[in-house]
């Protein structure tokens, strides 16, 4: 390699991998607060052979797309060199090539990681702590799968069937303390909301109903070492469009009362903490903040060009 690898660009190579996909925004979030200074970083990472450029999203509207980066071959070998990653991980769960046909899918979870960091920058009694389906940081060294999947109960006597939430996470009021666990689905609008075959929204929705009845989410406790009554589950969907008949089919599941939506316009606006979360998809309430009396407008701050 021509340079040296420092500890800031490491550390840029771990985010890449964690997030799987990072678009030039992204990547200027976490680590530049600039536009130029992220361009010109990946620029040099890809000159080194260490990042990848993977093709556009094909959702993204208006203008020319960013740049949409991915861990090359070489850069996840850097990070095993590094114990960073595991030696026994393929480059086929790390690098974000293989994710070419959910990349938009992928970007909005990324979008959802980094406002759930950032309303925990502020104030500073907030602490977060987040496992993502498919990050390699966030897979069980004993089988290799992620730990936030899980298997419940099949209908009557059917077979058990598998749940895996895009993110699972807990924000903890270290005044209190007190901690609440949440479970994120990132909802692009390719699933049916219902359907004869299964496979969509309401029986998405049914395993969560299974899972907290079981009491399964107790499991978080003992990976975060914290006490847990309860969760929510919050589906962010990619447009406005899709939130009210989404909203409509969570409000005919009664009791849904722990579902929450809301559309990522709103959440780039607000943040994921201002009051932009319609709970059990009852859209003709108020809609209210995750954060419940802390709620607060929390967007991210915007980049320098």
């Amino acid at each position: 390699m021509s340079t040296r690898i420092t500890q800031a660009a490491l550390d840029l190579l771990t985010d890449l991998a964690d997030y799987r996909i990072l678009s030039l925004s992204q990547a200027a979030h976490l680590h530049f607060g600039g536009k130029r200074a992220a361009r010109r970083r990946m620029e040099q990472l890809m000159k080194e052979g260490l990042i990848e450029p993977l093709p556009w999203p094909p959702m993204q509207r208006g203008g020319r797309p960013e740049n949409v980066y991915g861990l090359s071959k070489a850069g996840f070998q850097l990070l095993k060199s590094q114990s960073v990653l595991d030696d026994r991980l393929a480059f086929e769960q790390v690098g974000g090539g293989n994710l070419n046909h959910q990349i938009a899918h992928q970007l909005l979870l990324g979008w959802c990681r980094l406002h759930i960091v950032h309303v925990c920058r502020t104030p500073s009694q907030l602490q977060v702590k987040l496992l993502s389906c498919n990050s390699p940081l966030a897979l069980s060294q004993e089988i290799g799968l992620p730990l936030v999947r899980t298997e419940i109960a099949g209908k009557g006597d059917g077979p058990a069937v598998h749940l895996t939430p895009d993110a699972a996470f807990i924000i903890t009021d270290t005044g209190q303390p007190k901690s609440v666990l949440f479970f994120l689905e990132v909802d692009m609008g390719t699933e049916p909301l219902s359907s004869e075959d299964g496979g969509d929204i309401r029986e998405k929705v049914y395993r969560y109903k299974q899972y907290f009845r079981a009491k399964g989410y107790k499991r978080y406790e003992k990976t975060w070492d914290v006490p847990l009554n309860g969760f929510r589950l919050l589906f962010v969907t990619h447009s406005v469009s899709r939130l009210g008949p989404l909203s409509a089919a969570i409000r005919s599941m009664s009791p849904s009362g722990f579902v929450w939506t809301a559309s990522a316009d709103r959440m780039h606006a607000e943040g994921i903490s201002g009051c932009i979360w319609i709970p059990g998809g009852r859209s003709e309430q108020a809609a209210e903040s995750i954060l419940g009396g802390l709620a607060r407008p929390a967007p991210l701050p915007e980049l320098t060009e």
